[in-house]
């Protein structure tokens, strides 16, 4: 375990990695940007399936770019749960109905653990 935080550069270890700790900040910025992502091809697809002529059904579009950002999020949310100190197996509560919600509004409003725990060291550590 590294004593010290060291944050993600680029995207592989921003959005694709599960060994560390993210805040809040952090994990609301990333979920947004996902869905920014997400948002921008979907527009961008939707107009190039305008200009070839041809239709794109929005149910098979969505379900492409959702199991597109599927594997990203979990990611986060496990990140998140780790700074939370809880297992990441927990991302599994997120196709439960009624249970999602409550998870969500945990991993957004509840704050990290103090200093390092088992997951890495604090990613608010020397932000003070």
């Amino acid at each position: 375990m590294n004593e010290y935080y060291t944050p993600d550069k680029g995207f592989v270890e921003t959005f694709l990695r599960y060994d560390n700790r993210i805040n809040r900040k952090r994990y609301i910025k990333r979920v947004l940007a996902l869905f920014g992502i997400t948002f921008v091809l979907g527009f961008v697809i939707n107009i190039l399936a305008m200009i070839a002529g041809g239709e794109v059904s929005n149910g098979m579009l969505a379900d492409c770019l959702t199991l597109l950002t599927l594997v990203p999020s979990c990611f986060l949310m496990i990140r998140r749960l780790h700074d939370l100190d809880r297992p990441g197996w927990w991302v599994i509560a997120t196709f439960i109905p009624l249970l999602n919600l409550v998870l969500g509004l945990y991993l957004v409003f509840a704050r990290g653990t103090y200093g390092p725990n088992q997951y890495g060291a604090d990613p608010l550590e020397g932000l003070d």
